[in-house]
């Protein structure tokens, strides 16, 4: 894939736009023009590429344009048009960060009406321009004030754009690849030997290769009969091989057992696209009928840089490792009752567990009265919520803990002051879990040490672990409404 183009802008406001760089690609330029004939469009100058940009993006109050606003365009961010006195340029991508647009235009094989462009998602220059920008981000960073003309990588940008897109042809986007390749003193361009463009040069030290696992587990919970909780387990396996060599390979198996939580294996497994072609990615079945095992091989020319080698997904699952009971009703004097119980197969060891009650719509917490089986429980900054951390593990024997009380509100307070939530309305509620557990993962999928091999053979360091963490586990008041439905499977 090809770009016309690579340009930075500072877009403070309307009346005030700086081109900070602006990289145009003449051999590209020049296919641009062959391609399209006489709807050919040159890329502008400074100026009025500053002006354009602030035309498409910067709405002004009631100003109506009607190649940008009509109701037969179609807008497809992040490819937007941009008008110039000499024609139109589309799609033309860009990226905001911190006020800073970064910009690219790619070449593409003709020019489209704008009434009869295809969806973005079927134009592959529009993903090599993205990930030009994305690159471009990745190698000057994101300093706290935003990107100026005195940010010092901007100098060496040239020489980063030259080595990832030489002539404008898109060739590396890891922005480690291409510092390395700028930094390598032995870099050999007219090297005989055929090499992965993702490894183009040699590791030197102590090889090793690190797999790291995370997965994030989601629950919906409510204690009534016409609902039964939900659960959804997402993971993904990270590897970074520090490997001699540039045709180096490995192989690792990942291993995905059946337990009471997941009796089923991955429903999704989404692989690198550096995964060979023809491996044993299809399920293999190993163990016996009490301990099925599920096993996934993965073979791999890995980059020197980390990468995520496959994400993987757990849907629609009906047995949460924690589980909840939550009641509570009141207005201004609020009674509640938590219950969790910490089910049996479950790793009752945490980095960290706490949960958070929240009270919106009622105003400022004025006192409470409560009562913890286990941990402590204090109050929120703002006064809106509760937090109850439980600590590193449940009680070894019952694996249960449990929170109860009152909360009493301050009377009058006016709606500024109120925390105003369309979901906490009456009592409509819920509460949420934020844990954390080292060296685990809930499906119990792993990756075995013993099981990588590198090709050709060498004497490797295998580095694993393991984490899990929640996102969006909530347990919802029984005595409140649900904004959502799900039938209670049998």
């Amino acid at each position: 894939m090809s770009l016309r183009a690579i340009c930075i802008v500072n877009i403070p406001h309307s009346n005030a736009s700086n081109v900070i760089y602006y990289r145009k690609f003449p051999t590209c330029e020049k296919r641009a023009k062959l391609k399209h004939g006489q709807s050919y469009t040159p890329m502008p100058s400074h100026a009025a590429l500053a002006d354009a940009l602030v035309d498409a993006l910067c709405f002004q109050e009631n100003e109506f344009k009607e190649w940008r606003d009509g109701a037969d365009i179609t807008t497809q961010l992040p490819a937007i048009e941009l008008k110039t006195k000499d024609g139109s340029l589309w799609p033309f991508i860009f990226v905001k960060q911190q006020g800073t647009y970064f910009c690219c235009m790619p070449l593409v094989e003709t020019t489209f009406h704008p009434k009869e462009r295809p969806g973005i998602l079927t134009l592959p220059a529009v993903t090599a321009a993205f990930s030009s920008i994305m690159a471009v981000i990745g190698f000057l960073g994101q300093p706290l004030g935003g990107i100026t003309e005195n940010w010092p990588k901007l100098s060496e940008l040239d020489t980063f754009l030259s080595v990832a897109a030489p002539f404008g042809r898109l060739q590396v986007t890891e922005p480690s690849v291409v510092t390395a390749m700028m930094e390598s003193p032995d870099m050999l361009y007219d090297d005989p030997v055929k090499v992965p463009a993702w490894r183009p040069l040699p590791f030197q030290g102590k090889p090793q290769v690190t797999v790291s696992m995370k997965e994030v587990v989601h629950s919906t919970q409510c204690d009534r009969s016409d609902m039964q909780p939900v659960v959804t387990i997402s993971g993904y396996v990270k590897v970074h091989c520090e490997l001699e060599g540039q045709g180096a390979e490995v192989q690792l198996r990942l291993k995905c057992p059946t337990t009471k939580l997941t009796p089923v294996g991955p429903d999704m497994v989404l692989v690198h696209p550096c995964v060979v072609v023809g491996a044993e990615l299809c399920q293999v079945l190993r163990g016996g009928s009490s301990k099925e095992k599920s096993e996934r091989t993965f073979r791999f020319s890995p980059p020197n840089h980390p990468l995520i080698l496959c994400h993987y997904t757990f849907s629609r699952l009906f047995y949460p490792p924690v589980l909840g009971f939550y009641s509570m009703r009141g207005d201004k004097n609020v009674e509640f009752q938590l219950q969790l119980k910490l089910q049996d197969d479950i790793q009752n060891s945490f980095e960290a567990f706490e949960v958070k009650i929240p009270f919106y719509n009622r105003g400022h917490i004025k006192k409470s009265s409560l009562t913890p089986s286990y941990g402590t429980v204090f109050m929120s900054k703002d006064r809106f919520s509760l937090m109850w951390s439980i600590g590193a593990k449940f009680d070894s024997k019952s694996r249960e803990a449990s929170l109860g009380g009152t909360v009493v509100f301050e009377e009058t307070e006016s709606e500024e002051f109120r925390n105003s939530s369309a979901t906490f309305v009456g009592n409509t509620s819920f509460v949420q879990l934020y844990f954390r557990m080292l060296d685990y993962t809930l499906s119990g999928s792993c990756v075995d040490p013993k099981g990588v091999q590198v090709m050709p053979p060498c004497k490797v360091k295998v580095h694993t672990d393991r984490r899990t963490e929640t996102y969006e586990y909530k347990i919802w008041n029984k005595f409140g409404e649900l904004p959502f439905a799900l039938p209670k499977t049998s």
